[in-house]
């Protein structure tokens, strides 16, 4: 019941959307209101202006005219007009605001009652009596006061007439207008006054013999008429488009409903079933095609896309069904490798938790579903921790794989006790040697031995570490940079050592933290990083990653992510105590017998170069060993032979290689053998001695101890 009811109020229109028919009506309407308010605004212009003119033209001439038949007596009139305005300026401003009143003309009075002024003020009368001006008068405009002030006005009406002395204030286009006329032009001035009303006001100059202007005849015209006549014009005007705008939206919408509004509706119940057959699953085709729309050029080209638009959605949706199925095997295969990418890199923490001498973590949030991005750390032994982090070019599944073989690649060669230079180079070798996709990682590898505090680390092309000394601040460290892994064979990469005391904390990232960009295109920044970091020195390295990734999303204020975000923070707390099984150590056990003397050595160089021991030193040790064993051979068991020890191991602080032979020989200390005088010739010389003095100038430390019955002589070489 529901469904029917929603599929009928759809075919209905609602208030809120307006049909065609009322679109129309409501254009066509305000469409011919815009054009008839701009008709009759330039015809009221027109009208106006034509009017106006004709009143400043009339106003004008009269005020000329009667300036003509005043000339044969200016005389008397500047006379007037003198005495007018000295007595008006020897008032004061508190007096001459007292206009028209009765104590503000008796100050005129006997100007009024004389016989020249009547003389004038009649002949003005005939000029008034003979015309339709509205008034006619003589005033001066005086710049002085900003003000009208009347000279003679032949009005007699007490209500609207004036004395001499009276006077109005102007603005200043009114005073500019009268006081600076060229002859050019009329002078007129056009007001709304609140006791006149609409008037124009023009006027002439009178002047004396000398050419300077005695006063203005100025005549007023009522612009009544002028406003009554545009008044009537728009109510007239109105009432005329009124009917023709409705004639016209009528006419419109008759059209326009059947034209157009009949084949839309056609089109749209066609679609309507359309939509209904596709919702319950109906197999119907043909919705469109038999229309027959020949009214309207569009709408049948309408009618014809349709039909082809119904064609095209069926085979699009044969296409998506296909497309969807293979989207998802493609999501569960994306989300698959994302796990299997995740569990590649180190998650767990405290990732040691055993260890108090040091702390570490890492995150990765990769821009795709899998990334570019990889980091790991793990233990070369109990003093050593191998720390890397690197980010491969481009993004996506690419990028993931070329990040899996990259991180096998790195890990297994530091596993096999290659320094950083040396993982970097063997890496970047084998990279190259197949790379036709010419993709490249940056990477930065180090090695801490957590016993001394020594970082030993190289960098290929990757972003600065940032280091914070103990009770310190965080700074980047500008280490050497080589080029990127993948990128030219052939490169050899250098390693730089760091000495971190107890305390001292590392921060690792990648490009997508420092290169994360605001939606004001905006970068993070090294800078930013460094900042942040500074905030607060103390907090714990899941902390300090966590706060750093808090502070990119702040600064990138909701904009993508277009690149991974990894980072790694350790903290190295104090040193690593070194115990006897955490030390290099190889043994064996031979027969005091002179063929073992090769065994011996063999096993010593081998120990000797696992532990890349110099070439010289390694040679001083090895003539030492065989001569220790020589003279075991020769004198512990003889005429017996019996087990030899051999111990060699590596010590630390300072380092140095330690070996140790114990038999069960006679009991004999060769270091109380007295050194042989070598100044002497050999016949001249005590025999023995020569042997173990020599051990004694190769080697850094020799000690003996008789222990369990047996001799223990240990010999030291440092590194």
């Amino acid at each position: 019941m529901s469904d029917d009811n929603s599929e009928e109020s759809s075919e209905k229109p609602s208030k809120s959307v307006p049909t065609v028919s009322k679109v129309v009506l409501r254009s066509t309407a305000v469409g011919s209101v815009i054009l008839a308010v701009v008709a009759l605004l330039v015809g009221l212009a027109m009208y106006a202006i034509a009017l106006t003119n004709q009143y400043i033209t009339l106003s004008y001439n009269l005020a000329r005219t009667a300036s003509l038949a005043l000339s044969k007596q200016v005389d008397e009139l500047e006379v007037i007009t003198n005495s007018v305005m000295e007595r008006y300026h020897s008032l004061s401003a508190e007096d001459r605001e007292k206009t028209f009143t009765e104590d503000y003309r008796r100050n005129y009075l006997d100007i009024f009652a004389g016989d020249s002024y009547q003389d004038i003020r009649e002949l003005m009368n005939q000029f008034l009596n003979d015309s339709d001006l509205f008034g006619v008068y003589i005033g001066v405009y005086d710049a002085r006061t900003k003000a009208l002030v009347y000279i003679i006005d032949p009005d007699e009406n007490l209500a609207t007439g004036t004395y001499p002395g009276d006077w109005e204030p102007v603005e200043d286009h009114e005073l500019d207008e009268f006081l600076n006329w060229n002859m050019d032009t009329k002078t007129y001035s056009i007001a709304n006054t609140e006791k006149w009303g609409w008037i124009c006001t023009s006027g002439y100059p009178i002047r004396n013999a000398n050419g300077d202007i005695v006063a203005f005849v100025l005549t007023d015209v009522s612009l009544h008429e002028l406003v009554t006549g545009i008044k009537s014009f728009i109510i007239q005007f109105t009432l005329a488009m009124l009917a023709v705008i409705a004639l016209l939206a009528v006419m419109s919408v008759y059209h326009l409903r059947k034209k157009v509004v009949l084949p839309i509706n056609a089109i749209a119940d066609a679609a309507t079933t359309y939509a209904n057959d596709k919702k319950n699953g109906n197999e119907v085709g043909n919705h469109f095609e038999n229309l027959n729309i020949k009214s309207v050029f569009e709408l049948k080209k309408l009618g014809e896309l349709m039909a082809k638009m119904e064609d095209y959605i069926s085979l699009h949706e044969k296409n998506i069904q296909e497309m969807t199925a293979k989207n998802q095997r493609i999501e569960t295969e994306l989300s698959l490798a994302t796990r299997i990418q995740s569990d590649m890199l180190p998650s767990e923490y405290p990732a040691f938790p055993d260890r108090d001498d040091f702390d570490i973590y890492a995150r990765m949030v990769p821009a795709k579903e899998v990334g570019g991005d990889f980091y790991d750390y793990f233990l070369l032994d109990n003093s050593h921790l191998v720390m890397m982090i690197a980010d491969v070019s481009g993004k996506g599944v690419p990028a993931a794989l070329f990040m899996m073989m990259a991180k096998l690649l790195l890990r297994n060669a530091a596993m096999e006790g290659m320094s950083p230079s040396a993982a970097l180079t063997e890496v970047n070798e084998a990279i190259c040697r197949n790379n036709r996709e010419e993709m490249f990682v940056t990477v930065w590898l180090g090695i801490l031995d957590l016993s001394t505090g020594v970082l030993t680390a190289a960098n290929a092309g990757h972003e600065f570490p940032i280091l914070c000394r103990s009770n310190g601040n965080y700074e980047a460290v500008k280490d050497k940079h080589d080029f990127v892994i993948g990128g030219m064979p052939g490169i050899k990469y250098r390693q730089y050592e760091l000495h971190l005391e107890p305390g001292c904390r590392l921060f690792l990232y990648t490009d997508g933290v420092a290169e994360a960009t605001s939606s004001s295109l905006n970068l993070f920044g090294l800078d930013e990083i460094v900042d942040t970091l500074n905030q607060r020195t103390d907090l714990a390295p899941k902390d300090i990653c966590d706060a750093v990734y808090d502070g990119v999303i702040e600064f990138v204020q909701g904009a993508p992510q277009f690149d991974d975000i990894t980072m790694m923070s350790i903290h190295y707390k104090k040193r690593y105590e070194l115990k006897e099984s955490d030390m290099p150590l190889r043994r064996m056990t031979v027969k005091s017998t002179i063929d073992q003397l090769e065994p011996v050595t063999g096993m010593v160089l081998d120990f000797l170069n696992e532990q890349d021991c110099p070439k010289r030193e390694k040679h001083q040790i090895c003539v030492v060993i065989d001569e220790i064993f020589s003279n075991i051979v020769n004198y512990s068991y003889v005429p017996e032979v019996g087990d030899v020890d051999i111990e060699i191991k590596v010590e630390q602080n300072p380092t140095a290689v330690s070996v140790r032979f114990s038999d069960g020989g006679k009991k004999f200390n060769p270091l109380e053998v007295s050194d042989p005088d070598v100044s002497l010739s050999a016949e001249e010389r005590d025999v023995g001695g020569l042997g173990i003095m020599m051990v004694k100038k190769l080697m850094d430390g020799v000690s003996y101890e008789y222990k369990e019955q047996k001799n223990v002589l240990s010999i030291k070489k440092f590194l």
